[in-house]
């Protein structure tokens, strides 16, 4: 598998380099290893002196406004025009649709799609990807690109790469951290990215009301003794007036209850979508298993999927209503059902 990831970076370095304008694309709601990825890949382009776009569906969370490019970095697509780039480079997305970006579906056959990212996908439309499950996050991967073509790594880029890290792994907490995790991220102290600094704005850095959501979740676990799976929910009263940063971690976080081989934390934001989460900490208990038979995917011990539906709470017990995907009700609609 590492020649193979070696023969796909140098072929993708060559592609960027051969680029004349290039679009980074992330995934919505970005978390910090997305936040970080667009940042890191804004200072590459710059660096190689080529005309480029980062941008992202939703606002970097502030949080990570530590980070170089932080502010270069574009939010929505009013002013996106895709037929104005050569190269579309995707970072930390399982598919596509993650994008909120409809237009990427349309571009042109001669426009090259490279995707950069450590989940599975389950439905590849790129020309060329790095992707694996090996990293543990998509800095991790972008890191692996940039060395194996001995692009010179500096503290600035060395800050990305290692808040990306941290933000994914929960501060090297779960599971998917691995020696090379924890390698890379020995070499980008030593480079001078400052650790206490990340730390204070990712992993342990929550405000107020993150954690105060994180307590209401911890609240709700319920366990089923019988396969040892516990499940938490949060309603779209907990998350008003929270940012898009407040939520991310919690599944994680929930992941170190003893005594269970996995846990479910079921979100609605109110919009009528239900994500779900799903962490082990386990060996033997595949969660993307789990996942996958309810639409989505993932890692080993970290997967997810979405639904459309509601979730209440009726006389002391969680109910969920099930709802047509909007493209559903459309058609359904338009044809007078």
């Amino acid at each position: 598998m590492e020649e193979e990831l070696k023969n796909q970076a140098r072929l993708i370095w060559q592609k960027l380099l051969e680029a004349n304008n290039i679009l980074f694309i992330a995934h919505q709601r970005p978390d910090g290893d997305a936040s970080s990825s667009l940042c890191l890949m804004a200072g590459v382009a710059k660096a190689l002196g080529k005309k480029f776009t980062a941008v992202c569906a939703d606002p970097l969370p502030a949080q990570f406004s530590f980070l170089a490019n932080f502010s270069q970095i574009k939010s929505g697509f009013a002013e996106i025009k895709l037929a104005d780039f050569d190269l579309i480079m995707t970072l930390d997305c399982s598919d596509l649709q993650r994008t909120a970006y409809p237009d990427l579906f349309l571009r042109a056959p001669e426009q090259c799609l490279i995707e950069i990212d450590h989940h599975p996908n389950l439905n590849p439309q790129s020309n060329w990807q790095l992707r694996s499950s090996i990293f543990a996050s998509t800095t991790e991967a972008l890191h692996f690109l940039l060395v194996e073509n001995n692009y010179p790594l500096e503290a600035k880029a060395g800050t990305a790469i290692l808040a990306g890290i941290i933000d994914d792994t929960g501060a090297f907490l779960y599971p998917s951290t691995s020696p090379r995790t924890l390698t890379v991220a020995g070499q980008m102290i030593d480079l001078g990215a400052n650790l206490q600094k990340i730390l204070a704005h990712t992993a342990s850095g929550q405000s107020n009301s993150a954690l105060k959501l994180l307590g209401t979740a911890m609240a709700r676990l319920k366990i089923n003794r019988t396969y040892n799976v516990a499940i938490s929910y949060l309603l779209p009263a907990d998350l008003a007036g929270l940012d898009n940063d407040d939520t991310n971690g919690i599944s994680g976080r929930l992941s170190n209850l003893p005594g269970v081989r996995a846990i479910l934390l079921l979100t609605d934001n109110g919009q009528g979508v239900i994500k779900g989460s799903w962490r082990s900490r386990e060996d033997g208990a595949d969660v993307s298993a789990l996942a996958k038979a309810m639409g989505g995917g993932g890692h080993v011990r970290a997967a997810g999927f979405t639904i459309y539906g509601r979730l209440a709470e009726e006389k002391g017990k969680l109910k969920l209503t099930r709802l047509c995907p909007p493209e559903t009700l459309s058609v359904a609609l338009q044809a007078g059902a």
